[in-house]
């Protein structure tokens, strides 16, 4: 799931976005190039269950803050 995540937080910028954005970037502009619908779907359902992938939530916040203050740290902080 690293390198997935690597691949949504380098799709979206980490301030400002919101839960739909999240889902946009996965679901409707397929920004991790999985090769189908339901893959996507599956990848989405596990980066949000592990993630929360919601800005509302504390520790998402911490992680994007964090996130782009140390590049060899992404493994960690994962």
């Amino acid at each position: 799931m690293l390198e997935d995540l690597r691949g949504l937080f380098a799709h979206c910028a980490p301030t400002g976005l919101s839960r739909e954005d999240f889902s946009k970037a996965i679901l409707e502009d397929n920004c991790l190039a999985k090769r189908s619908g339901k893959t996507r779907s599956l990848t989405y359902q596990h980066l949000r269950e592990l993630y929360a992938l919601d800005p509302k939530v504390p520790l998402l916040r911490v992680l994007l803050y964090l996130w782009t203050r140390e590049e060899e740290g992404h493994a960690l902080l994962a």
